[in-house]
């Protein structure tokens, strides 16, 4: 009986123990994603600002085309994956939120 209820408290400690560090593992990604989304979104910013300036003269499909070159080459460069919806998304709510700031300054 008492081999029994040490087995038991045993297979006890140990789920919780698996549990805890699932938790932590999950709670590490997270992190890690949010830090990764936020490093792209600053290079979008970077791109779209850049676009808008050297390209003052070019029409909106080209200074598109300018941004996200530059900004794979600069996600290439620092390892950052990306796929062309999740780039076309986040220049594109970048544009919108530069859109919403000017018109709040108006």
């Amino acid at each position: 009986m008492e081999v029994f209820l040490k087995s038991i408290l045993e297979n006890v400690l140990l789920l919780i123990a698996v549990l805890a560090a699932s938790g932590v593992a999950y709670f590490i990604k997270q992190n890690i994603d949010k830090e990764i989304v936020e490093k792209k979104k600053d290079l979008v910013a970077i791109a779209v600002n850049f676009a808008e300036q050297a390209y003052k003269g070019y029409d909106g499909e080209r200074k598109y085309i300018e941004a996200v070159t530059w900004l794979k080459n600069e996600l290439n460069k620092k390892g950052l994956t990306y796929t062309e919806n999740e780039l076309k998304g986040l220049i594109e709510s970048t544009l919108l939120s530069f859109k919403n700031e000017l018109m709040k300054k108006w």
